[in-house]
């Protein structure tokens, strides 16, 4: 009974602690962070797309003013996944994004603890983990500040090494199969959940497989391959976004530096306390309009972490045996100080070297990364501490000093007034193509001086003496159809220039029912006029998927179909038994 007792209690202290952290989501019927709008607008773009059949996303129609950009083909389309299939469910379009914060939040918290206490089999430590791990102020940066899809992220990685943990103590094959199946598929997830943390956060996935290959003396070969065979998967399953990503940025000017790094680096008094605030991050450090703390308890805890090394060390007690026994402590107190380092200036050598700047613009983005190991961290270490007394104080003191740290960071800001017009309009899906922003970012086609506007004609001659008449029959965000009207012999042009950015293989055209090529017009779509008639023209348009993407579209399926075949062998012979 005691037991049972315990578990509903810290059950409650974590639904608590969720509902506590995400409460400021639900205050206000409409909140204001840096990239709210961005994210709307895209999730806009994303139901409407799939609602077409557009399916895996790519392309979103209707942001840059009609013209479209490959979206969804560079940036973490799972975050937009979710939104659509929210979206089905709720009316008002700001919600899902609500949800899908609130989950993150909910899932990250548990899995963290579901996974600390597999790990280390002490209920109080795996909690206190959990709850610095949520009690950071990067987290809160995340959701009530910048509306970084990010924290996405972070609340997988705790699901995938859960399912990884649970994989080295299954006690039989199947068990050991299903586990790492899931493994697999949140791996995937976490692949195409966020660009930038999925690059830090899998080979930190790939040491602690290491370490715990290592600490398993008695795991057979076969099970070894298996594991990283798992791992491998969640960048097969995740290839039709990963690859395609990687290989297609150079029809894009994605790959052009929007911020300069060394701008950027945090102070380690900010890192220590830098006042919270709802601004950006300015270049240099005394005009910072946002916070970049690590988060008191985190900072005690490495403190506490170099005093238990110092400790051992000096007592001549750090040898081989020791080493293997803490491995995990050790694995993440390293990942935690390489971490701090690199967000400091000091390490501009170390970017310059490894060329981490194409990678990561900002580097107190590596904070959170920072929070996840620090967290793992403190439950690895705290659960080592015999004392029961001295164990209770220090995870009860950490516990209550993150929930302090944070008690002013739960509040997002709420909208101006005059911004609640283009909430409202999405709410309803009222809203037109011209009244979308062009958020563009930087994926507009490499000879695209500028961003397409409300002004940009839907179709045009490449002479500017040549009048063109014709009607829009159907548009949407993956499609249309033009009736073009035409006098071929007093064209002046030789192209007929489109309102849609131009990306190659993407689009399939037509005129009169006949498939043409199109080609780039200095960042938009055209088609040569040669293959028009004099007369009515009908031409139509519709985005399918690239070669490159429908290869990686396979590769993905492939392996989702390769498990699935694993886990019904698997069960066919635990049946058997």
């Amino acid at each position: 009974m005691k037991g049972k007792w315990l578990k509903v209690l810290i059950a409650l202290i974590l639904v608590g602690a969720v509902v506590w952290a995400g409460k400021g989501l639900f205050k206000y019927s409409f909140y204001e962070t840096h990239d709210l709008k961005r994210q709307i607008t895209r999730g806009f773009d994303a139901v409407l797309t799939i609602r077409e059949g557009h399916f895996p996303l790519r392309w979103a129609g209707f942001t840059n003013y009609g013209c479209g950009v490959p979206t969804f083909n560079f940036y973490y389309p799972l975050f937009y996944y979710l939104i659509v299939i929210i979206n089905f469910f709720t009316v008002v379009f700001i919600l899902p994004i609500k949800i899908i914060s609130l989950l993150s939040i909910a899932i990250g918290t548990l899995f963290f603890y579901l996974w600390m206490k597999k790990e280390t089999g002490n209920m109080w430590a795996a909690l206190s983990s959990a709850l610095i791990y949520l009690y950071a102020p990067y987290w809160f940066l995340l959701i009530y500040v910048r509306g970084d899809p990010e924290y996405l992220s972070y609340a997988i990685l705790p699901v995938v090494l859960y399912f990884f943990s649970k994989a080295f103590s299954a006690k039989n094959k199947f068990h050991f199969f299903i586990d790492l199946f899931w493994s697999a598929i949140f791996g995937g997830f976490l692949a195409i959940s966020h660009n930038v943390v999925s690059v830090f956060v899998m080979p930190i996935i790939f040491v602690y497989l290491i370490a715990k290959i290592i600490q398993s003396k008695k795991l057979e070969l076969d099970r070894i391959i298996t594991v990283f065979l798992s791992f491998i998967s969640a960048f097969g399953i995740g290839a039709f976004f990963i690859f395609p990503a990687f290989l297609e940025m150079r029809f894009t000017q994605i790959a052009t530096p929007i911020f300069n790094y060394k701008d950027h680096f945090p102070a380690l008094w900010q890192l220590w306390n830098s006042k919270w605030g709802y601004g950006d991050s300015a270049v240099g450090t005394a005009l910072d309009g946002l916070s970049f703390q690590l988060g008191y308890a985190h900072w005690v805890v490495l403190a506490l972490v170099v005093l238990w090394f110092l400790y051992y060390l000096l007592r001549k007690k750090v040898n081989f045996k020791w080493a293997i026994e803490n491995l995990l402590v050790l694995v993440f107190f390293a990942i935690s100080l390489v971490c701090i380092y690199l967000m400091l200036s000091v390490s501009i050598p170390v970017w310059e070297a490894v060329g981490l700047s194409k990678i990561l613009d900002f580097p107190w983005r590596l904070l959170g990364i920072a929070v996840f190991s620090i967290s793992a961290l403190f439950g690895f270490w705290v659960s080592t501490i015999k004392s029961r007394k001295l164990f209770m104080i220090t995870v009860a003191f950490v516990a209550l000093l993150a929930f302090y740290g944070n008690r002013n960071h739960l509040l997002a800001q709420p909208v101006l007034d005059s911004d609640l017009p283009f909430y409202k309009s999405l709410d309803s899906f009222s809203i037109g193509r011209n009244s979308v922003p062009a958020f563009a970012d930087n994926i507009l086609p490499p000879n695209a001086k500028v961003s397409c506007n409300p002004a940009t004609p839907v179709l045009t001659s490449n002479s500017k003496n040549d009048k063109i008449i014709f009607n829009e029959i159907e548009r949407g965000s993956t499609f249309g159809v033009i009736n073009l009207n035409i006098d071929i012999k007093a064209l002046k042009g030789n192209k007929m220039v489109f309102n849609l950015s131009y990306f190659p293989g993407i689009f399939n055209f037509f005129v009169n029912g006949q498939k043409v090529n199109y080609t780039d017009c200095g960042g938009l779509i055209c088609i040569d006029t040669l293959t028009l008639k004099s007369g009515n023209n009908q031409l139509s348009w519709k985005v399918g998927q690239t070669g490159i993407e429908q290869v990686f579209n396979a590769v993905s399926i492939l392996f989702i179909v390769s498990w699935i075949c694993i886990i019904i062998y698997a069960f066919g012979k635990y049946a058997k038994k």
